[in-house]
């Protein structure tokens, strides 16, 4: 499938040089905790790609994902009602490290 210049659509899937395809990280989201404490939660143990949801109920929840869309996207097909998606404040390189919860 081509588009209006000719291009292929931007795709989140790409194949590799040896033909497998691949899923990129970046359009993953990943729910980590439900109901997150803020006084408990060490951000220093995090990776840049964490953040936090505020729910209509008042729950955080801790999310982690490239971009905030996604994360939008994934609580409004669920028929769930947000107030605020913000950076969670970790450090830690998602490339190399995970989040220590």
């Amino acid at each position: 499938m081509k588009t209006q210049g000719g291009q292929p659509p931007f795709s989140t899937i790409s194949t590799t040089f040896r033909g497998k395809i691949t899923l990129h990280s970046k359009i993953r989201m990943e729910l980590l905790r439900k109901d997150v404490d803020l006084a408990e939660l060490d951000v220093k143990k995090l990776t840049n790609d964490c953040k936090l949801v505020r729910r209509a109920n008042g729950t955080i929840d801790l999310v982690r994902s490239y971009s905030s869309v996604k994360v939008f996207d994934h609580y409004w097909d669920q028929g769930i009602r947000i107030l605020k998606i913000w950076h969670a404040g970790g450090t830690r390189n998602p490339r190399f490290q995970n989040p220590e919860l």
